[in-house]
């Protein structure tokens, strides 16, 4: 990025104040034997246009440019972009898909430099530098702007759990497996009447099989499609139901 950083720069630009604004296409990339023996055209996602613009002024990136190049692999590393490699069958006609997109420029040069530190921390095999890595990256998502409750307070709970049991790569995807997981559960921390209803429908088959506690305490989250940091309030209500129900702890089933 050092030279997109000289850029801005010369030009005075603060970082969060430029918007970067892009196209994407799909191009003929090859002709291939697909994975079930036939022979397909792979169409993949290129990028064509890049600028840089603040509200003032635009400067367009060369495609043959170091600093084109730099952005290109750090918006494909970091960013959702649109459109997806696509095969068809060969003598198809030549499909052209373009997309547009715009992205935070200071996002981008954060991530850079996080990549940089990744590497140095893996290089020294240093946990403790990779976790605060983990949650500076999670800081600059989307979701983490839209969620603040996903704060550092509980990514340290996050990494006290059960002995590191939780010590993740992506947290946007972790806590956003948290947050839809949530929706279990009242505002006090109970099973919503929706959620009960479906814990006992599945209790009520397990106790017509006849099946052991263990394996109830381990399918049930399963069942729920419950976060790993909700488990124990279903291990919960699961025990309490077995003995309100007189169910016997009996031999538990082999873990799949």
């Amino acid at each position: 990025m050092e030279k997109l950083r000289a850029l801005l720069a010369k030009k005075s630009w603060d970082r969060d104040s430029v918007t970067v604004r892009g196209t994407r296409e799909l191009r003929f990339k090859e002709n291939r034997s697909h994975y079930l023996g036939a022979m397909v055209d792979e169409y993949v996602p290129v990028i064509t246009e890049l600028s840089l613009a603040t509200s003032e002024k635009t400067v367009t990136l060369a495609p043959s440019s170091q600093e084109f190049v730099e952005l290109a692999e750090v918006l494909e590393a970091h960013v959702t972009l649109p459109l997806f490699t696509r095969l068809l069958e060969p003598l198809a006609m030549p499909i052209r898909e373009v997309a547009t997109f715009a992205a935070q420029y200071g996002k981008l040069d954060r991530h850079f430099d996080l990549d940089e530190e990744e590497i140095e921390a893996m290089m020294r095999n240093d946990e403790v530098a990779h976790d605060d890595i983990v949650f500076r990256r999670f800081q600059l998502s989307a979701f983490a702007e839209a969620h603040p409750q996903y704060d550092r307070a509980l990514y340290e709970e996050v990494l006290d759990s059960r002995s590191g049991r939780y010590r993740v790569h992506d947290l946007t995807t972790f806590f956003g497996w948290h947050a839809r997981s949530s929706a279990l559960f009242d505002k006090d921390g109970d099973f919503t009447p929706e959620a009960a209803e479906r814990l006992n429908a599945l209790l009520d088959k397990w106790e017509e099989a006849g099946t052991g506690i263990e394996h109830v305490r381990y399918q049930a989250p399963r069942a729920l499609s419950a976060h790993p940091m909700h488990e124990a309030r279903i291990h919960d209500y699961v025990e309490a139901e077995f003995a309100r129900r007189g169910m016997t702890a009996a031999p538990a089933a082999l873990r799949p």
